[in-house]
């Protein structure tokens, strides 16, 4: 294949790289001769120009994958919970595919300007592959939109015996766990990164919604029951949770989980279990 002429400015670089990005992110077949194509182009550019003009370009594709997750997910806050789900299952699939060939593409970007970038102090910059340090800076864009919105809604309604499709939400979140800035970044920096999104946009949620749920029933349980037939449910309530956890979430939402469960289930109730523990000490006496 004849070498194409050089790129010398962004725009012309840019404008040559973004047809096959679009490409690749309508999810259509790129063949090799074009993905080394879109490659020589970043080469060329970033070894005839200056570090400046390579952060250029890195700016580029980071804005255009912000820019693509905020309008995949303006354009279907309309759907139910379960084809909204779905569809995240769906799209998240495809865009890590996509942005692994993204990334070979782009490979040069990583091994070279990012890393210089790095060791002369530029905190902006991480070290993950260039194509997912849009999850390091927009992380909730595509993920965590949807779970903020519609994963817990799954959980409350399974804790109400009505059907969900559990296959779905185990995915959602799995996939969340383990995306491409958790696969790809080397440093313990990234995978702490990772769980505060994680547990500030879906966990903290989970956990809030979790306590006024468990609040709700305790009230309502020791109205209508003893607090001997209470202290025998709240076992039961620690298994369900503790198996909902374990199937669907982040080891550490357990101990997170557990920790809530004790404070309203048993710390909160307190004063009703003192109470009738005073009297069935009492009667006993009585009866003794």
């Amino acid at each position: 294949m004849a070498r194409q002429e050089q790129c010398i400015t962004l725009d012309e670089v840019w404008g040559n790289l973004l047809n096959g990005i679009e490409q690749l992110f309508q999810f259509q077949t790129i063949r090799y001769s074009k993905w080394m194509l879109l490659y020589t182009y970043i080469f060329d550019y970033c070894t005839k120009n200056s570090d400046v003009n390579a952060a250029d370009l890195y700016e580029k594709l980071r804005d255009y994958l912000r820019n693509y997750l905020e309008n995949l997910c303006q354009s279907n806050t309309t759907l139910p919970d379960q084809e909204i789900l779905e569809f995240y299952t769906h799209q998240w699939k495809k865009y890590c595919i996509s942005c692994k060939i993204l990334h070979g593409i782009c490979s040069y970007i990583h091994r070279h300007y990012i890393k210089r970038a790095i060791n002369a102090g530029n905190t902006n910059i991480r070290e993950t592959y260039p194509v997912t340090n849009i999850f390091a800076i927009y992380p909730t864009l595509l993920p965590l939109y949807y779970l903020d919105g519609h994963g817990n809604v799954a959980a409350s309604a399974e804790r109400n015996q009505e059907k969900i499709d559990a296959e779905t939400i185990r995915n959602i979140i799995q996939t969340y766990i383990t995306s491409p800035i958790n696969q790809h970044g080397s440093g313990s920096d990234t995978r702490s990164q990772i769980l505060n999104v994680y547990q500030e946009y879906f966990e903290d949620q989970f956990l809030q919604d979790t306590q006024e749920f468990y609040r709700q029933k305790a009230t309502i349980y020791l109205q209508r029951n003893s607090v001997m037939d209470y202290l025998s449910m709240i076992h039961q309530y620690f298994d369900e949770e503790v198996h909902r956890a374990v199937e669907y979430l982040h080891p550490s939402s357990v101990q997170n989980l557990t920790r809530k469960l004790e404070e309203v289930l048993i710390i909160e109730q307190l004063q009703s279990i003192n109470a009738e523990a005073k009297i069935l000490v009492h009667d006993e006496k009585i009866q003794g």
